[in-house]
């Protein structure tokens, strides 16, 4: 694409469409299993649930497009970290499509999440695709005129039109997904959904982040959506359940916010050989440090010394044992 260097051409995606579905599975689906497992309400498989996730998916991109600005009517500021904070909820909603099919499609004996299916039957549809955004968004900028701008104003319009225009072919392939998961169409349903993981994968570039980050993100969000459970999240009315806001002040912040800045200070303690295995501690790392601060906002705010010293590490806490449990079984 033109403007910017090479740092977001398209050629730098790492994964192919049906090897990035089988990296992401492979890495996280066991423990995806466990969080939609403990989330749901039901007594029987939370596959069963026919649960509308490419709708979450559109949702989630809608709202990562308010974090980039979109509205031409005014000066808007692009925040990439909490947009690529929306590509990693996106992540979450996206492997549990792919378990999903995973699961129906064994029930029916054909195995579609596997090395050996051709995701490019249609795949030539999907270059078509992205190349008439590269041109159309091009063409756009053009007629808007963003050549008489600042230079740096320049990238900043053409990185944030790009972007929207990716999370409208996303929002455009989840729909289509979810027609075909209400059709009971697999074979449609996965290569739109393989389809949306390629884009993932742009947009992570275009928040100027790796698919390691989001690894690494998508850990992170895991470790809190695991810690709130732990520590009484959604509890009923009466009952001293999970605080969500760890500071108070003019700008309030959640733990979402916490998380943020402890993603972002964490230094990777591994690489080349190493790398696996520092990925696979990454969620038990963040959560040790969600529950440190967290007995600090109790400290603060409850003023119940119980409460803080019932805050577990990961090797001590319900999730951890749920996990292996689920895995086990």
């Amino acid at each position: 694409m033109c403007i910017e260097d090479s740092k977001y051409d398209l050629s730098a995606v790492e994964f192919g469409c049906v090897d990035f579905a089988l990296q992401a599975t492979q890495k996280f689906g066991p423990i995806q299993n466990a969080l939609n497992a403990r989330a749901n309400k039901k007594p029987w498989n939370w596959c069963e649930n026919d649960n509308n996730w490419s709708r979450a998916i559109k949702n989630e991109a809608i709202e990562m497009q308010d974090h980039i600005g979109w509205k031409w009517w005014g000066h808007s500021t692009p925040h990439f970290n909490r947009a690529f904070m929306e590509v990693v909820d996106i992540f979450h909603f996206w492997i549990s499509a792919i378990l999903q099919v995973r699961y129906e499609s064994t029930k029916k004996g054909v195995p579609y999440l596997s090395p050996t299916f051709d995701a490019m039957k249609s795949g030539s549809d999907l270059l078509c695709e992205l190349k008439e955004i590269e041109k159309a968004v091009n063409e756009h900028l053009v007629r808007r005129r963003i050549q008489d701008e600042l230079p740096d104003v320049q990238k900043r319009i053409w990185r944030q039109e790009a972007i929207n225009s990716f999370i409208d072919l996303m929002v455009l392939k989840a729909a289509k997904a979810g027609l075909h998961a209400a059709e009971h169409d697999l074979e449609a349903n996965y290569i739109q959904l393989l389809h949306i993981g390629y884009i993932i994968q742009i947009l992570c570039i275009f928040c100027g982040r790796s698919v390691s980050d989001l690894f690494k993100w998508y850990a992170g969000k895991n470790a809190l959506n695991l810690f709130r459970w732990d520590n009484g999240y959604k509890k009923t009315a009466g009952e001293k359940g999970y605080i969500k806001i760890w500071s108070d002040g003019d700008a309030p912040q959640e733990d979402n916010d916490y998380l943020e800045y402890m993603i972002l200070d964490h230094k990777d303690e591994g690489s080349g050989e190493n790398e696996t295995s520092s990925e696979a501690t990454w969620l038990q790392k963040f959560y040790d440090m969600l529950a440190a601060e967290y007995k600090n906002v109790l400290a603060t705010k409850d003023r119940n010394e119980d409460r803080s010293a019932n805050v577990s590490s990961w090797k001590d806490c319900e999730s951890k044992k749920f996990v292996e449990s689920l895995i086990a079984g």
